[in-house]
């Protein structure tokens, strides 16, 4: 498999940014407020159902487990 270049060089050079930031342990706002899961929104899908959603960012809903911290 070929590897792709990116499109939209401005988010790759933006997300490339915040992984080293990530990776260096420097402190970060997280805008999914600790989701572990994601699906969009308007498709509701079942396995969603046990989740507890916690924010909609576009057309995606970010959610976690019930008791997950």
């Amino acid at each position: 498999m070929r590897a792709q270049l990116p499109r939209e060089k401005a988010a790759w050079a933006e997300s490339q940014q915040k992984a080293a930031l990530l990776l260096s342990g420097e402190k970060m706002n997280d805008p999914t407020n600790g989701s572990t899961h994601f699906y969009q929104a308007r498709l509701n899908p079942g396995w969603a159902r046990r989740l507890v959603s916690k924010v909609r960012i576009g057309a995606h809903m970010f959610a976690k487990l019930p008791g997950s911290n």
